[in-house]
């Protein structure tokens, strides 16, 4: 029955399309099930790195995501009490490391309309909205799901079905998989729109990361606005965080003045950083949110979950082509144990560079940076690590 059947994704997020694309793009039925009645719309992740650019143009929507988008090809970091940029890194340095060696930006919300408008092309592929996932069966050889709907419940038989809904995962819950590992205790604090900033950080790149033991600040620069994260402490209250008195002086702190600004919108996010437990049980498997999250330092989560969805994608068309199911094992070994666990960690050690507490932790943290920034062969291997390279 599998080659007869589609591939069911749960959740119509950027991982849940490019999935859909990577199936579409290997001749593969898929259908595509989003709880909400429309995409999402509001203003998330952003930040794509050169092996994730490859894949888009792969899946055929590259050209399109980078008009839509910014390219980052230099990083800075600031040390907020001196104002001083304690190291620069131009992505020149990996040309000979990738084929688009610079950091994309461009709205996660725009690349989901992009791939559904690709898939609306498709013969191969639907886009299913208000579709709720409430509970699955597996067979042998091909799943039964079952969706809540506006119109009553809806049930639905495919080869396979993948869970890419996200953090608070319907399909992970489930399976049963267990989502382990902590939540931190500060939150993000995250402002969009325009700032009367530059004066007072001169020669900003359009990634910068800001380190201060108190209020680290990462400052990025997005399609169209400016986006400004700043630590909010856990014994600040949201309302006082959210209040326009509160923002003002936030932003005055950061440059000693008051500053000239405009919102888009605010956002409050808790940090969490886990892993479940495995990646799929039997014919279902799970990507992107649902089976790992770590904090946003680095922009390496929707990457992390986009190359999910290219791996999951090609070992579903060698199950197709005649290999066992049980394939499935590794592609959890491969994203869990050789990506989503190596990039928590490495995602926790940009935060812990941003926030080092001691004087003489944050003076040994500069001059790694500044020597880093000052050798050609340094920089380039901090710039693989940053852009989720493999160091060569």
């Amino acid at each position: 029955m599998t080659g007869d059947q589609p591939v069911l994704v749960v959740g119509g997020g950027p991982v849940g399309m490019c999935l859909a694309l990577a199936l579409v793009a290997q001749g593969r039925r898929v259908e595509v099930f989003e709880a909400e009645p429309r995409l999402q719309s509001d203003l998330r992740g952003a930040a794509y790195h050169p092996p994730t650019l490859e894949l888009f143009e792969a899946w055929g929507i590259l050209d399109e995501v980078r008009a839509a988008g910014v390219e980052v090809r230099e990083l800075c970091y600031w040390e907020r009490r001196t104002r001083e940029c304690v190291a620069r890194f131009d992505y020149r340095l990996i040309a000979g490391d990738a084929r688009f060696p610079f950091r994309l930006h461009c709205m996660q919300h725009v690349l989901c309309r992009i791939a559904a408008d690709r898939l609306a092309a498709s013969p191969l592929a639907r886009v299913h909205l208000g579709h709720r996932f409430v509970e699955l069966q597996q067979e042998a050889d091909h799943v039964v799901a079952r969706f809540a709907t506006a119109a009553g419940e809806r049930e639905v038989v495919g080869a396979f079905l993948c869970g890419a809904d996200g953090a608070h995962s319907a399909v992970r819950k489930r399976l049963e998989l267990a989502f382990e590992g902590v939540s931190h205790e500060d939150r993000f604090l995250v402002l969009n729109g325009s700032f009367d900033i530059d004066a007072d950080l001169p020669g900003l790149a359009p990634v910068n990361y800001v380190f201060d033991p108190d209020e680290w600040v990462i400052l990025l620069k997005l399609p169209g606005f400016r986006r400004i994260v700043f630590r909010a402490r856990p014994d600040e209250d949201e309302a006082a965080l959210r209040s326009p008195v509160g923002v003002a002086a936030r932003l005055h702190g950061l440059v000693g003045r008051p500053m000239a600004y405009s919102l888009i919108n605010l956002a409050i996010y808790r940090v969490h950083e886990r892993v479940a437990e495995s990646f799929h049980r039997g014919r279902a498997a799970i990507l992107g949110d649902a089976a790992h999250i770590n904090n946003p330092a680095g922009g390496m989560a929707l990457n992390a979950g986009l190359q999910d969805a290219a791996d999951l994608a090609r070992t579903i068309a060698a199950i197709d082509e005649g290999a066992d199911p049980a394939l499935l094992s590794g592609y959890t070994i491969r994203r869990r144990e050789q990506s989503a666990l190596p990039i928590l960690a490495r995602a926790g050690q940009n935060l812990a560079e941003l926030r080092a507490q001691e004087a003489r932790e944050r003076e040994a943290r500069n001059q790694a940076f500044r020597a880093a920034a000052a050798d050609p062969a340094l920089a380039r291997l901090h710039l693989l690590r940053f852009s989720m390279l493999p160091a060569r």
